[in-house]
């Protein structure tokens, strides 16, 4: 069937991605064409239990550490990674925002600052300042596998009708980081949205499916998505539709996305 091609929904998505913070957390409130994955891991009860609280007391009693701001920015933005209040989580983003730059007064040259405020920046959709953070974290260390891939999903949603130029660049962006990092899922998934863009379902299908292979027990509903528009793209109505009832079964908190993934499973035939 001839597949029908979605526009991506570009709000901010899935769990941020955040230089030395730990593993992989679940999916945010809002949604994005691709996974930002490797969150800071933090319970609910991590949070209640005062990491927030501990930062600010390092900061308190060490005004002048660049290193007590970025720990207090990190625990800000794991905390705005629980919120499902858009304000209250905009809040927190922005009071992280703030850390990191505090940061990076006392230590213009902490690349993982620099990454973390952009994605800071990237999750309430300031996308200009996200980029700037990325390419300059990039200045610091250029093989960064995170950084690369998060600067192509940058060039992917300020073009969201997917330009050969703005393709080009994030596959540049996709492929280096996976030259870097092999087993980063994310990157994979990033070149399946470029396929996407460009009418290559082969392709597409390929990079998605060793993105969930590569995900594990971590597979997203974002992740599944980039699957089941290949599936879809290449006339596997079977297997798309299969991963479009997943997709729906994981009750994804966003009902622009979940529209799509019924508007795509219409016409997957």
């Amino acid at each position: 069937m001839p597949f029908h091609r979605h526009i991506p929904i570009l709000a901010v998505a899935c769990a941020l991605l955040l230089a030395g913070c730990g593993s992989e957390a679940q999916p945010l409130t809002n949604t994005t064409s691709l996974p930002i994955n490797y969150a800071p891991s933090a319970t609910v009860a991590d949070l209640n239990g005062g990491a927030i609280a501990t930062a600010q007391a390092a900061v308190d009693a060490k005004p002048q550490d660049a290193a007590a701001w970025y720990r207090l920015g990190n625990a800000l933005s794991v905390a705005a990674n629980e919120i499902t209040d858009n304000n209250l989580r905009q809040a927190s983003y922005n009071k992280a925002i703030a850390a990191y730059l505090r940061a990076l007064e006392l230590d213009p040259a902490d690349g993982a600052a620099m990454h973390n405020l952009g994605t800071a920046y990237l999750q309430i959709g300031k996308l200009a300042d996200a980029r700037k953070q990325f390419e300059t974290a990039l200045t610091v260390d250029a093989q960064d596998p995170k950084t690369l891939y998060m600067l192509g999903t940058i060039y992917l949603q300020e073009d969201p009708f997917g330009s050969s130029q703005s393709n080009q660049r994030a596959r540049e962006k996709f492929e280096a980081a996976l030259q870097a990092d092999p087993k980063l899922a994310v990157a994979h998934v990033g070149l399946a949205q470029v396929y996407l863009n460009e009418g290559n379902g082969a392709q597409a299908l390929e990079n998605a499916r060793k993105g969930v292979e590569l995900s594990g027990d971590q597979v997203d509903p974002f992740t599944y998505w980039q699957l089941a528009q290949a599936q879809c793209a290449t006339g596997d109505a079977a297997g798309g539709t299969e991963t479009l009832q997943r997709i729906l079964a994981a009750a994804v908190p966003n009902a622009m996305f979940n529209d799509q993934v019924r508007s795509l499973m219409s016409v997957c035939k």
